[in-house]
């Protein structure tokens, strides 16, 4: 995903074919709490990556926020993720509002993506398709990297 090839419109990629597959499954029918998370939580990753996918690769700000209504509804209420909802906020052009809620992010990665995303929206290139090299925030032992791929 984050070398810029995952496409959520690939059927043929294996995230993909484990996403489709698990939004198959009724998580009401799912009785082992620990599996019903599992599925909720692949499913989050998944709508989460989806939302700078729809918008980066296809400008498509409608899928965006499709996705980030499934990403928000999988999620579970104290999940650390931050991220999220911000993305929710932003394609949603909520701004003023993403920006009070960013500013309540503690982890210093998380901030430093809410910086990127929140300049990104207010200079416009958030809904824009990306074409080339791409600026990518990476964590690595707890440090954060910005690498142009």
């Amino acid at each position: 995903m984050y070398a810029g090839e995952w496409d959520y419109k690939n059927e043929s990629q294996i995230p993909n074919m484990v996403a489709y597959a698990l939004e198959k499954i009724d998580l009401a029918s799912v009785t082992n709490d620990q599996e019903r998370f599992w599925v909720r939580d692949i499913l989050w990753l998944w709508n989460h990556h989806a939302i700078t996918c729809a918008l980066h690769r296809y400008g498509d700000v409608k899928a965006a926020r499709e996705f980030s209504e499934k990403a928000l509804a999988l999620m579970p209420p104290n999940h650390p993720n931050m991220i999220t909802k911000l993305l929710h906020l932003l394609v949603h052009e909520r701004g003023e509002e993403a920006r009070a809620y960013a500013s309540s992010i503690v982890s210093e990665v998380e901030r430093d993506t809410a910086t990127v995303l929140l300049r990104e929206y207010e200079n416009g290139t958030l809904f824009k398709v990306r074409t080339g090299k791409r600026v990518v925030c990476k964590k690595h032992m707890d440090k954060t990297t910005f690498t142009t791929i």
